[in-house]
């Protein structure tokens, strides 16, 4: 997980006890990590997507064996009036 940062924060910003710890009239910048991450850990390992029957589907189809032609023949028809 990334950390949060607030930047630019004066001393009227902070909480007052961390305020009355800090210099007056300067800025500073606050960064606050968890110690725990929010997001469980899968157990499960990675296994590669395209031997699923959800990709299988596409492995045969003969317009998309080539990627390239396939994206132009998709986007031909934004670009025929221009």
């Amino acid at each position: 997980m990334l950390p949060l940062v607030f930047k630019h924060l004066t001393s009227n910003d902070l909480p007052a006890e961390w305020a009355k710890q800090l210099p007056k009239g300067q800025v500073f910048s606050v960064v606050i990590v968890t110690e725990k991450s929010l997001h469980k850990q899968s157990n499960l390992e990675p296994t590669d997507k395209s031997h699923t029957p959800l990709f299988g589907i596409w492995r045969d189809y003969k317009a998309t064996q080539d990627v390239g032609d396939y994206i132009r023949l998709l986007r031909r028809s934004r670009f025929e009036n221009c």
